[in-house]
This record gives C-alpha cells, sequence and structure tokens, in this order.
C-alpha cells in the first residue's frame, strides 16, 4: 500500500487520511492532510464533508478484519466512509490488489491513450 499511495502523491493527487493513518504514511511518504472520521462531526475537516462538496476523487478503504470490541467505532466509522461514498457515486476501492491496479492503470494512462474500438469483431462465434 505505500508504494501505491506515494505512486499517487508522484502523480499529483492529494493524499488524505485520518489522523493514524496519516501519521503511519507520512513517516513512509511525507506529507499528508489529515481529515477527521465521520464520528468526529465537530472537528473540521471531516471526511463526510469532504464527500458531500465533492472534493473527494475517490476512496481507498479496506475494511479491518479486526473483531475486537475496541474496534467497533473504527469498524463503523470504516462503513460510514464506503456507504458515503457509494451513496454519493465516489468509487470506493476496498482491497489492496484492487488499489494497485487502480494505480497502476493511473500511471499508465499518464503516459498512454486507450484504444475505443467497436465491439462486433468480438461478438461473433465462429
Amino acid at each position: 500500500m505505500v508504494s501505491s499511495i506515494a505512486k499517487l502523491k508522484q502523480l499529483g493527487f492529494k493524499i488524505l487520511a485520518t489522523e493514524h493513518t496519516a501519521e503511519f504514511f507520512e513517516e513512509k511518504v511525507g506529507q499528508i492532510e489529515i481529515v477527521h472520521k465521520i464520528s468526529e462531526p465537530e472537528r473540521k475537516p471531516n471526511i463526510s464533508d469532504l464527500l458531500y462538496e465533492r472534493k473527494i476523487d475517490f476512496i481507498i478503504n479496506i475494511p479491518s478484519t479486526s473483531t475486537l470490541e475496541k474496534y467497533v467505532g473504527m469498524l463503523d466509522d470504516e462503513y460510514q466512509i464506503r456507504r458515503k461514498s457509494l451513496e454519493l457515486g465516489i468509487p470506493v476501492l476496498t482491497t489492496i490488489e484492487l488499489a494497485d491496479s487502480f494505480v497502476k492503470t493511473l500511471e499508465w494512462l499518464k503516459d498512454n491513450k486507450t484504444t475505443i474500438e467497436p465491439i462486433e469483431p468480438y461478438d461473433k462465434f465462429e
């Protein structure tokens, strides 16, 4: 994940993360902008506000598999971020593999053009 976040920064994306996630990534890739959790609506900038204001292009939110009671609030925040994003039509990447592939595609698109071909040649079975 670290290499994908570093690549996004190199591609010119501004990286936003909640406090502890930002601390983790800052040690490895440099400056990360902190946003506050949905469960902290009084703290600004708040992820919910940014989603509703359409200031976020996509979300990388990998669900935690932890089930310990102390993580219940964190799990609810993760769920709320994914749900609000999807309700607003903002893409959500929920696995490391998907996030890595997405970033590689963005990098490829920087220097390449996609081709658009009609589907007709491919839809005929002989």
